[in-house]
């Protein structure tokens, strides 16, 4: 099953959400702990307009909720779900509202337990613990994943469990929405998502995207898993973009975001699931090459790597940034011998270098820290400056490859307006559109050109290494443009964590 999880219905019509999320869950959940007095008041007004069968849950603070009261005023709050018409309870395992399980007639009982803050040392133990409780039609688990690691753990309890019951579980946060995405496959009995675009639990996905993005439903034992690895990558556009070209070509393939705090549980996860291939973004480009069995010639010249083949349990590394980032460049403006200013010292800017000088530009780096830009430009065999000499610069093409700019802190610029000049301003970040840089440069008539254009050349190219296929480049940019139209773009755009 795919439940939703109804939004704060202080801020929106919890009809109008429960209409949207029924398009997409078998059942919904309301969070009674989130309901004020006035609304619990009216609830079964209000559960009437419900077009699916729903679960009615009050969780503590503890529990990752807001109810503070008394338990015996939280079970009078679950009988009145009950009356209202709700067709499952869910009530913690351990507390006083396991008093109610076969004591409310028409309703069934879900028995959970969350914690937002470890992962159990004996999650199985528990499991078997909660399913001697007489009376309970399915068992809940969701835990805080502490590394992304954790998700394995998810696989290997529903892979193993004896019990009958049927049984949900899944990690929070973040570093475990694998799990989320990926539990039904394992045999879990649902996953949990939220009714609109606003997450109610750490980590929550929603249910929307769990269906139509990453289609929970039909990912199988034979379903190829890829992915996205960075810190953090949850409002990456990649997800969005790859699964919906693998839905055109109805592929069996499905994309993951792998967020994780350290690269070397990472790469664990990736051999353990096992992935296909893998995106990498910030801050792994460079620190994944040593995690590596080869590297193509242009990934090793650049020193950085957004994209890994596994074949085999061997893992090949290779860079569509630089390609990607060149492509939009090659209509507009003659490469050789153009004067080129690059901002910037991370992944995407080391790319753009090695593409540019590799056409015959003439490329300098320039960026606030002498050492890092100077060791890139050293590799790379460029020019460097520091960033106060961009100011009088001749440059004819101007390459922002900073975060500087992206949402969303929209109003800063990486350099002064008034050093723009030059054909073309390039700015890497792609959200919001157009950038500020972007729109001081329109205001002085230079023209300009946004991040979307690499960042779509290179995951059509990565799509051709993953699947042998031809990307279906207008899918790819409808995704694109459709995510950053409804709000939901990242606030994520380019690798390097500073200016350099």
């Amino acid at each position: 099953m795919l439940i939703a999880t109804l939004p704060d219905p202080e801020v929106t019509d919890l009809g109008v959400a429960a209409g949207a999320a029924s398009r997409h869950a078998d059942l919904l959940e309301i969070r009674l702990d989130l309901l004020p007095e006035e609304r619990r008041s009216r609830l079964a007004e209000l559960a009437a307009r419900l077009p699916r069968p729903w679960i009615a849950a009050c969780r503590r603070r503890g529990d990752g909720g807001l109810y503070e009261g008394g338990e015996e005023d939280r079970l009078a709050l679950l009988r009145r779900g009950a009356a209202a018409g709700a067709a499952w309870i869910d009530v913690e395992h351990g507390t006083a509202a396991g008093a109610l399980i076969g004591k409310v007639p028409g309703v069934r009982f879900l028995l959970s337990h969350h914690d937002h803050h470890a992962f159990p040392a004996d999650l199985a133990g528990l499991v078997r613990q909660m399913a001697m409780t007489p009376g309970v039609a399915m068992l809940k688990v969701a835990v805080r994943a502490d590394d992304v690691r954790d998700n394995l753990k998810v696989r290997e309890l529903l892979a193993g469990r004896t019990t009958p019951i049927p049984l949900a579980a899944f990690c929070l946060g973040e570093a475990g929405q694998i799990s989320r995405i990926l539990a039904l496959a394992w045999g879990g009995a649902a996953t949990y998502g939220c009714g609109g675009r606003q997450a109610v639990a750490a980590g929550q996905i929603p249910v929307a995207d769990l269906n139509l993005c990453y289609r929970v439903r039909s990912i199988g034992s034979d379903t190829v898993l890829t992915g996205v690895l960075g810190w953090p990558v949850g409002h990456s556009l990649s997800p969005r973009v790859h699964n919906a070209a693998f839905a055109a070509l109805d592929l069996d393939f499905v994309y993951l975001p792998i967020a994780s705090s350290a690269i070397l549980p990472a790469c664990e996860l990736a051999r353990a699931l096992p992935l296909h291939a893998l995106s990498v973004t910030r801050p792994y480009k460079r620190a994944i090459v040593e995690h590596l069995d080869d590297l193509e010639p242009l990934a090793r010249r650049i020193g950085a790597v957004n994209t890994v083949l596994c074949d085999g349990g061997r893992r090949f590394g290779l860079n569509t940034d630089a390609s990607g980032g060149i492509e939009p460049l090659r209509s507009r403006l003659r490469l050789a011998g153009l004067p080129v200013a690059i901002v910037g010292a991370g992944g995407a800017a080391r790319a753009l270098a090695a593409a540019l000088s590799g056409e015959g530009a003439r490329v300098k780096v320039f960026g606030r820290n002498p050492e890092r830009v100077e060791s890139m430009a050293r590799d790379l065999g460029v020019e460097f400056a520091p960033l106060a000499a961009l100011a009088a610069e001749p440059y004819r093409l101007l390459v922002q490859a900073t975060p500087v700019g992206q949402s969303p802190a929209i109003t800063e610029l990486p350099v002064p307006s008034d050093w723009l000049r030059g054909d073309l301003i390039y700015d890497l970040v792609y959200t919001p559109r157009p950038t500020r840089l972007l729109r001081e440069a329109a205001a002085r008539g230079i023209p300009t050109l946004d991040g979307l254009e690499m960042f779509l050349a290179q995951a059509a190219e990565q799509f051709h290494l993953f699947t042998d296929r031809e990307p279906p480049l207008a899918v790819m940019r409808q995704a694109a443009l459709a995510a950053l139209d409804s709000g939901s773009a990242p606030p994520l755009a380019v690798e390097g964590e500073s200016i350099g």
